[in-house]
């Protein structure tokens, strides 16, 4: 993914007082990379359990900036041409956190679960037959 951290970061940038414009964005960049081999579903795979530990993160005392900078690092990658421990290096690793951050918190907003949209749609339509046999 580490060819994906300017565009990503671009985006965050550009978008940052339009989360959905923003949202949007990087789930084309994603899907279009999918497509291409640049990117593996198992890295939206890994985000979307880093989703979930972020959710619990009020039991197992994770915070969203320590998951961002612990695979900031993966994301980047270790064939990365910058040496570790530059100026250079730091700002990458800050870039990638930012992205890692932004992708862990919006990734089933990009990508929503199908389970969940059904039961939601289940939902919505018990709570109409409900109000129906109340009013009647």
């Amino acid at each position: 993914p580490i060819k994906l951290l300017e565009p990503l970061s671009d985006i965050i940038k550009e978008e940052r007082h339009a989360p959905d414009k923003r949202i949007s964005r990087m789930q084309a960049l994603l899907v279009a990379n999918v497509k291409k081999g640049n990117v593996s579903p198992m890295f939206l795979n890994l985000l979307g359990l880093l989703n979930l530990v972020n959710q619990h993160s009020a039991k197992n005392g994770t915070q969203i900036s320590h998951l961002g900078a612990t695979f900031a690092e993966e994301f980047i990658g270790r064939d990365s041409q910058v040496k570790k421990n530059t100026a250079e290096w730091r700002q990458m690793k800050q870039s990638a956190t930012n992205v890692m951050m932004e992708l862990i918190s919006n990734i089933y907003k990009m990508f929503p679960l199908q389970g969940n949209e059904e039961e939601k749609k289940a939902s919505k339509e018990e709570t109409k037959k409900k109000e129906e046999e109340e009013e009647e």
